[in-house]
C-alpha cells in the first residue's frame, strides 16, 4: 500500500473517531439511566472501542467493574484529606473551605463529558478476573519488595478501586514471560486506561491515586532523549507534587491515622526514586531532607518480617547516602578527603550492617539461596560505589579504570550472569538499564596485560549486553544504553590503536581508590568478592595491580556536547559525562525515528 493511501486511510479513520466521541458527548446531555451490570456480565466489544484502543487479543476486557457508590460522586472535592498548607502560610484557614460556583458548575457540566469519555475508552473495564489474577499475583510476587505501598486485599471484593487494580495489572503485565514488543501494546492499552481514570478524577480516594501514579513510574517505553510526559521522570515528579499536598512530607499530620505506615512508606518511595532520577539527569532534585520529618521505615511499620520487608528498608538507607553523592555531583563538587572517607564509612556501615537473610553470603562465607531481590539490592549497592568514585575526577571529563571499580563493576556482572540464567531478567524495571551502564564504563577502559583476564572483560561485558538486549523489548532508554556501549567500545579500541597507547594513560597519585584513605576500606566494602568472581582476590590484595589499574583515561567525548539525558525511572549517567547526542544526530539522519512508539 502506498503512503498517500496510509495517510487516506489514517486521516479517514481519525475522522471516524472524532464523529463517534462527538455523538457520545451529544447523547451525554441527556443521558439514560444506566443499566447496572455485574462484574460477570460479558460486554460485546464495539467498534468505537476497536477505534480508540489497540487490539488486546489474550489481554480480553470481558468483565467489567462491580457499580457502587464509591466513583458515584467523582468530581466533588474527592480527598478525603484537606490540601496541605503551611503554618505561616497567609492562606491558612480553618476547617476545609466550601464549594464554590465554579466548582458546582464544573462538577454539572463535566459529569455527562466523563461518562461519554468512559463509554468510548471503556478505561473502567478491568481484564477478565482470571486474567486480573494473574497479573496481580505477578505484581506481588516480583515487583511489591519494590513498591511496598499496597496490600492484595485491597484489589479483593466490589468495592476494589478500578484504578488501582488497573495499576497493579500494568506493572503485572510489564514483568510477563511474553514481554516483547508486540505483547507491550496490550499493556499499553491498561496504561492508556489508567491515565484516562486519573485525568477523569475517577478515582475518590486521593491516597488510591497516589499509590497509582507511583506505580505508573514502571511504564517507560519511549529513548532517552524523548521529551515525554509518559515517561517515570514525569509519573514520579506529579507523584511528589500530590503527595506534598497531602502533606505526606509532614508525618505529625497523620502519625495517629490507622493508614499511617503506608503514607510513610509512599512517601520513602518516592525519596528514593526522586533521588536516582536526580543522579540520572543532573536536575535539582525535587525532595530536599530539610523539608520533611518522616522517619525511615522501620521493621515494626510492616505487617510481617520478611526479605520484601528488609529489602526496602535497607534500600531507603543506601538512598540516603545516594542523596549525599548526587547533592555533590549535581553541583560538580570536589570532595574533601574528611567528607569522601565519611561516605566510605558510610557505605561500609551499610553492607555490614545487612542482616543475614538478605546477604549474599552467610557468615561462614557460603553462599545464601539465590534471590532476585537480594541480588538486585547489591546491584544497587555495588552501582553506589563505582558513583562514589566519580566524585574525586569531577570536571576532569576522565573515566577512573581503578581496582575497586573493576571489582565493583565484575561482581554486578555476576549477579546479572546468574539472573539472566535464571530468565528472571523479565523481572527488571527500568533502573537496570542504568546499572548495566555503570557496570559497563569500567570493563571497556579496563586494559589488562594478561589475556586471560582481558577474556574475562570481554566475557562480562558479552553478559551485560546480553541483559541490555533483553530489557530493550520492553524499555526505550536500554537501546540508549547499547548504543553507547557500542560507540564506547568503539572509541576506546580506537584510542589503543592510535600510536602508543600508555601514550594516553597516565599513573596518578589522585586517581580513584589510589587515595590511601578510601583504599584503607576496600575489604570492608567488598566482603563477598573473593566468592563472587574468580579473579578478584588478585586485584584487591595486590598493591602492585592496584598501581597499575589506577590511571585515568581520557574519555572521548567533546565538553561542547550536551550531557547524557536518560529517561529512566531510576538511573544516573550525568557522572559519566558521556554523551549520546552524537549517536542520535547520526541515527536521525539514517532515517531511524527518534519515538519508540508503541504498534
Amino acid at each position: 500500500m502506498s503512503a498517500s493511501r496510509r495517510d487516506n486511510r489514517r486521516d479517514s479513520h481519525r475522522e471516524s473517531n472524532r464523529h463517534r466521541l462527538r455523538k457520545a458527548l451529544d447523547e451525554a446531555q441527556s443521558p439514560k439511566e444506566p443499566v447496572p451490570r455485574t462484574s460477570f456480565e460479558p460486554v460485546e466489544r464495539s467498534a468505537t472501542l476497536d477505534a480508540v484502543s489497540p487490539s488486546i487479543g489474550n489481554y480480553s476486557m470481558a468483565t467489567v467493574p462491580v457499580q457502587n457508590d464509591r466513583h458515584s460522586n467523582q468530581l466533588v472535592n474527592s480527598s478525603q484529606d484537606m490540601g496541605y498548607i503551611a503554618d505561616h502560610s497567609v492562606l491558612l484557614s480553618q476547617g476545609m473551605s466550601p464549594p464554590t460556583s465554579i466548582s458546582v458548575l464544573l462538577q454539572k457540566t463535566s459529569s455527562g463529558t466523563r461518562d461519554a469519555i468512559l463509554r468510548v475508552t471503556q478505561a473502567d473495564i478491568m481484564p477478565t478476573i482470571v486474567l486480573r489474577d494473574a497479573l496481580i499475583d505477578l505484581f506481588f510476587e516480583h515487583v511489591y519488595y519494590r513498591y511496598p505501598i499496597l496490600e492484595k486485599e485491597e484489589l479483593i471484593g466490589p468495592d476494589a478501586s478500578v484504578l488501582l487494580v488497573q495499576a497493579v495489572c500494568l506493572v503485572g503485565s510489564l514483568v510477563r514471560q511474553d514481554s516483547n514488543a508486540s505483547n507491550l501494546v496490550r499493556t499499553c492499552s491498561l496504561y492508556e486506561k489508567i491515565k484516562t481514570l486519573i485525568y477523569l478524577r475517577y478515582e475518590p480516594d486521593s491516597l488510591v491515586v497516589l499509590k497509582a501514579m507511583c506505580l505508573l513510574s514502571t511504564w517507560s517505553p519511549y529513548p532517552s532523549d524523548s521529551l515525554s510526559l509518559d515517561s517515570p521522570w514525569h509519573w514520579t515528579g506529579a507523584a511528589i507534587r500530590l503527595a506534598v499536598q497531602m502533606g505526606l512530607h509532614r508525618y505529625s499530620l497523620y502519625s495517629h491515622k490507622p493508614n499511617a505506615t503506608n503514607r510513610q512508606r509512599i512517601w520513602w518511595l518516592l525519596w528514593i526514586a526522586d533521588k536516582l532520577q536526580s543522579s540520572c539527569f543532573g536536575r535539582p532534585a525535587t525532595i530536599k531532607s530539610a523539608d520533611f520529618d518522616v522517619p525511615p521505615p522501620t521493621l515494626s511499620d510492616f505487617l510481617a518480617s520478611n526479605i520484601a520487608s528488609k529489602y526496602f528498608i535497607h534500600s531507603v538507607k543506601l538512598s540516603v547516602i545516594l542523596d549525599r553523592i548526587a547533592e555533590h555531583s549535581v553541583l560538580r563538587t570536589v570532595l574533601e578527603t574528611t567528607d569522601m572517607d565519611d561516605l566510605a564509612k558510610s557505605l561500609c556501615s551499610w553492607i555490614g550492617d545487612l542482616p543475614e537473610d538478605i546477604r549474599l553470603f552467610d557468615s561462614s562465607n557460603q553462599r545464601m539461596p539465590y534471590s532476585h531481590a537480594i541480588s538486585e539490592l547489591h546491584i544497587m549497592y555495588l552501582s553506589t560505589v563505582i558513583l562514589l568514585q566519580d566524585l574525586q575526577v569531577q570536571g576532569e571529563r576522565r573515566s577512573p579504570t581503578s581496582v575497586l571499580s573493576i571489582v565493583a563493576s565484575s561482581c554486578i556482572t555476576r549477579l546479572y550472569e546468574e539472573i539472566y540464567y535464571r530468565e528472571d531478567v523479565r523481572f527488571m524495571l527500568p533502573i537496570h538499564s542504568f546499572y548495566c551502564m555503570v557496570a559497563a564504563v569500567p570493563q571497556i577502559y579496563y586494559t589488562p596485560q594478561d589475556a586471560a583476564k582481558d577474556a574475562t572483560r570481554q566475557e562480562e561485558l558479552d553478559i551485560i549486553n546480553s541483559v541490555v538486549e533483553q530489557l530493550q523489548t520492553r524499555f526505550g532508554g536500554a537501546s540508549t544504553v547499547a548504543r553507547n556501549i557500542s560507540r564506547l567500545k568503539d572509541e576506546s579500541e580506537r584510542m589503543k590503536q592510535q600510536g602508543n597507547p600508555q601514550s594516553d594513560i597516565r599513573h596518578s597519585s589522585n586517581a580513584i581508590w589510589s587515595n590511601s584513605v578510601i583504599e584503607n576500606h576496600a575489604l570492608e566494602l567488598f566482603p563477598f568478592a573473593s566468592s563472587l568472581s574468580c579473579d578478584i582476590p588478585d586485584l584487591l590484595l595486590s598493591r602492585e595491580h592496584d598501581m597499575q589499574m589506577a590511571i585515568d583515561m581520557p574519555l572521548p567525548v567533546d565538553d561542547n556536547l550536551l550531557a547524557w539525558s536518560f529517561d529512566e525511572s531510576l538511573p544516573f549517567f550525568n557522572i559519566f559525562g558521556l554523551n549520546d547526542c552524537a549517536i542520535d544526530v547520526q541515527d536521525r539522519e539514517n532515517g531511524v525515528d527518534g519515538n519508540f512508539m508503541m504498534g
